[in-house]
């Protein structure tokens, strides 16, 4: 079979995880062309009638049908490649579909990062209750979760503040310093949160 023929160059010396992910897709692979008749399901031939447009919609499929995030779905999509190229090394086929830029672009696409649940203003209030503001520590933490929840910021963002980023006022405004891009921002804190820091309340 093709793949018989293109196995020894190609997948020499990779590791057996890798050799798993790779089987996987190009198993992945035949089973799409049998599914849409462009290849038997007894026959791995089929694989030398893919053209771009097949690359692509597989390409499509794994993400949208099989529901595979861009990372798997572009190792998958990098292990066709490379069985194509031994195909063309052995001059089986003219061209390797998978080399198209459409077919590369989809395989580095990305799931959407999710937007974690927003906390709800009483479930703030709850947290900022179990700090003991009876001693330094405790009024420290409760000071820094009211930035945190109040200017919504990272966890870095706040530990590079310095006494002088902050600048008591109405509304009270912090300084942010971006190290890598050397951004300067400003971001105010609501009066919920000025109160809470500037009272102890």
């Amino acid at each position: 079979s093709p793949v018989t023929i293109a196995k020894v160059s190609y997948l020499s010396g990779r590791p057996q995880r890798t050799l798993d992910a790779y089987r996987r897709g190009i198993e992945l692979l035949h089973g799409y062309l049998a599914t849409n008749g462009i290849s038997q399901a007894n026959s791995w031939n089929g694989l030398l009638k893919v053209g771009v447009s097949e690359a692509r919609l597989f390409s499509s499929w794994l993400m949208q049908a099989k529901g595979y995030h861009g990372s798997t779905a572009g190792l998958y999509l990098t292990a066709c490649s490379g069985l194509y190229e031994q195909f063309v090394l052995a001059g089986l086929v003219d061209r390797n579909p998978f080399r198209s830029p459409m077919v590369a672009i989809a395989g580095k696409l990305r799931e959407p990062k999710k937007i974690p649940p927003r906390i709800a203003e009483h479930e703030v209030r709850m947290l900022l209750e179990t700090c003991n503001r009876k001693t330094w520590r405790g009024k420290r933490v409760y000071a820094a979760l009211c930035v945190l929840f109040g200017a919504g910021l990272r966890r870095q963002e706040l530990v590079n503040l310095e006494m002088g980023d902050i600048i008591d006022g109405n509304p009270m405004v912090l300084r942010l310093y971006f190290p890598k891009s050397g951004v300067l921002n400003e971001q105010s804190l609501p009066d919920w949160a000025r109160e809470c820091i500037v009272t102890g309340k």
